[in-house]
């Protein structure tokens, strides 16, 4: 019997919750039919990172569809959301409006973790879920820089989601595999704290069938072959290890290029050699 009563006493506390949050939202909406637009509020959570999006160029994606004085009961959120996420630099975004009259965006940015620049016209950014994203005139974003000759599987103006041109393919193009190759290299470089601070420039070199790569880092006059972009944690380890043991010791100057391309060796050329 107690265990009865304490289920309907459960059950009557969850109604009695739910109609209080109806009759809340009501009220709510009842309040903001009556209310002016007063403000649009733009939040970028991520802006401390970097600056792509500015709460200017949010404002000015929504003028045509709200402007301060208009009925607030007129505002519909859901078209507004999907209209900020239309712009590919958004990576995620909410919008509302509040009892102060505000109209509030808040989002994310997507990320880029490299900017590629090709010798063959080929100029953008990627970013860390595979959108190809183009140079922004207003802001610089500090990550390592691709630059070299090879072609991505896609068009010189194309932007977008890197994954779907492809989807229907029966076999992966090679332009399509390596480039998925370079990005997931750039991303451990990215999640790697001393190679992240390390890693200024990733050279793509060579014209055989799948090209090659050198990294420039930040310390030292040394260029690094790296060779095809596979089992690159097991590359940078040893790479790790090699400057922990010999360059403490002889010099970060000493050498003007290492390769670590082979299993088992790191192979040097002294500067001046």
């Amino acid at each position: 019997m107690k265990k009865l009563l304490l289920t309907v006493a459960s059950v009557v506390a969850w109604v009695a919750i739910g109609a209080y949050l109806v009759a809340a939202v009501r009220m709510c909406n009842r309040e903001k039919e009556g209310m002016k637009l007063a403000n649009i509020r733009v939040v970028i959570e991520d802006s401390a990172r970097m600056k792509i999006v500015t709460p200017a160029m949010v404002r000015g994606w929504l003028a045509g569809a709200v402007r301060p004085g208009m009925d607030m009961g007129r505002i519909n959120t859901s078209e507004l959301r999907q209209t900020v996420l239309e712009h590919l630099f958004v990576s995620s975004a909410r919008v509302y409006t509040n009892l102060r009259g505000e109209l509030v965006v808040k989002l994310t940015q997507r990320r880029p973790i490299a900017r590629v620049s090709l010798d063959n016209g080929y100029n953008f950014y990627i970013t860390d879920d595979y959108f190809v994203l183009p140079p922004q005139s207003h802001e610089t974003v500090y990550v390592p820089v691709i630059t070299g000759v090879f072609t991505p599987p896609f068009a010189r103006d194309f932007v977008g989601e890197m994954a779907p041109l492809v989807q229907k393919e029966k076999k992966l193009p090679e332009n399509y595999i390596f480039t998925s190759k370079l990005i997931n290299f750039v991303k451990f470089i990215e999640g790697d704290d001393f190679w992240r601070s390390e890693i200024v420039q990733i050279c793509v070199v060579g014209s055989g069938r799948e090209p090659q790569i050198e990294i420039v880092p930040r310390s030292g006059r040394h260029v690094v072959a790296v060779g095809a972009p596979d089992d690159v944690e097991k590359k940078m380890d040893k790479l790790l290890a090699f400057y922990r043991r010999a360059l403490r010791y002889e010099g970060w100057e000493s050498y003007g290029r290492i390769d670590i391309r082979f299993e088992g060796q790191v192979v040097c050329t002294k500067n001046g050699l």
